[in-house]
């Protein structure tokens, strides 16, 4: 819970992606591997599904390898983050 209460406060600026709630070590590199290193760059797809829960669930999921509970992190962070931020 720190991890996300962190998250969330706080201007995104350029933390990597291994600093967004529900992305582990072995998760933020397979993303850094596909171009998405920096957590606005997963911000960056949030925001292009639309805040699509399946949709961006699903994205986490084929390009991190995360499971269920870890994907459901992520849009809850991406989620919340946007209604404090945008």
């Amino acid at each position: 819970m720190k991890k996300h209460s962190n998250f969330v406060s706080e201007p995104m600026r350029n933390k990597p992606v291994g600093e967004v709630p529900g992305i582990g070590k072995t998760s933020a590199g397979r993303l850094d591997s596909r171009g998405y290193g920096e957590s606005r760059d997963v911000l960056g797809k949030y925001l292009a599904v639309k805040g699509d829960e399946q949709r961006f669930r699903d994205f986490v999921m084929s390009n991190a390898g995360a499971n269920s509970k870890s994907t459901g992190d992520c849009y809850k962070a991406m989620k919340e983050w946007t209604n404090n931020f945008l």
